[in-house]
């Protein structure tokens, strides 16, 4: 008699059981929007100033100097102008990049099976998932950008209507076509880098520390080689966000003008330094919410992982 078996039964293994992938991917997505979200609502004036100083035209704009001009006009709510669709379109991109990620280390692992994967695979998968993000969640950036940094109306009836992300997103394709929705993606896709140049700094330093592997490195001294490659990171591409947010603008001195060619033209007409315009706030708001995104990430992806698996268990009972 012949086998009852079917054929393609040694084959399985190579596919992915979609329901747990799935599901484990939508569990990460969520801890990693949740908790993106609170970080950013908790430091988002940081982010605001950054934003503002990078688009600032003329020397002499700090932080501190905005806080200052706020207060003396009673405008100091104005830190928190553009929050909400900025937090829809930071849910949106950390669900996307994290849903992604995580897909894609479930398909490399079933597919490497037994095999551990090496750094270069995990940044190449980090990154893939990167250029996702960015192209699925740059419409949303657009719009929250010109949301936050749009000027305040005489009607405050009108005002709440032009913070709308929808109202913005319909604006946009109706008075500059669909693709303006997708302005400042070249800066955007070069920012991917990032983590790639953090590690490749990480890895020179350590083996510069540790005598290419021959001394083991102390907690203390990883912690440090860690957070100067994360700052030597930020810093070197800190102009492509400059850019990234100027071209995200409506403004017609920076429409049809490539990345390289606005950053040269800033340079050259307001100095060197202009390109770095809010880098120390870019600094302490990186830290601070990264910290606190990832803690609250790591408990909320526990709890919620511990939750579905005592659903599970009942649901077998």
């Amino acid at each position: 008699p012949r086998c009852s078996r079917h054929p393609r039964a040694p084959h399985r293994r190579f596919l992915p059981s979609l329901p747990s992938l799935s599901m484990n991917s939508l569990v990460t997505g969520v801890a990693g929007a949740v908790g993106s979200t609170v970080a950013l609502t908790l430091f988002y004036p940081l982010d605001y100033l950054r934003s503002r100083l990078q688009v600032q035209n003329g020397p002499g704009a700090t932080a501190l100097s905005l806080i200052t001009e706020m207060a003396r006009e009673g405008r100091l709510l104005q830190l928190y102008q553009g929050l909400l669709p900025t937090l829809s379109a930071t849910a949106a991109a950390n669900f996307v990049y994290f849903f992604a990620y995580r897909l894609l280390r479930r398909l490399r692992d079933r597919v490497r099976t037994g095999r551990s994967a090496s750094a270069v695979l995990e940044l190449a998968i980090a990154s893939l998932a990167g250029v996702v993000t960015v192209l699925a969640t740059s419409p949303l950036w657009v719009a929250a950008t010109r949301i936050r940094l749009a000027e305040k109306t005489s009607s405050s009836s009108q005002s709440s209507k032009r913070a709308s992300l929808l109202y913005t997103l319909r604006h946009i394709i109706q008075t500059d076509g669909l693709l303006e929705l997708w302005s400042g993606i070249g800066p955007s896709l070069l920012l991917v880098s990032n983590p790639t140049i953090q590690f490749a700094l990480y890895e020179w330093l350590k083996r510069r520390l540790s005598s290419n592997g021959l001394v083991a490195l102390s907690s203390s001294k990883v912690f440090v080689i860690s957070a100067l490659a994360k700052l030597l990171a930020t810093v070197g591409t800190y102009p492509l966000q400059v850019a990234q947010n100027r071209l995200r603008l409506h403004d017609e001195r920076n429409r049809h003008v490539g990345t390289l060619k606005l950053l040269h033209q800033l340079a050259t007409n307001e100095g060197f330094l202009s390109v770095f315009r809010g880098l120390e706030t870019k600094i302490a708001q990186t830290v601070l919410t990264a910290a606190f995104q990832f803690v609250v990430y790591e408990r909320l992806e526990k709890a919620l992982t511990q939750a579905l698996l005592r659903r599970s268990t009942l649901v077998k009972a």
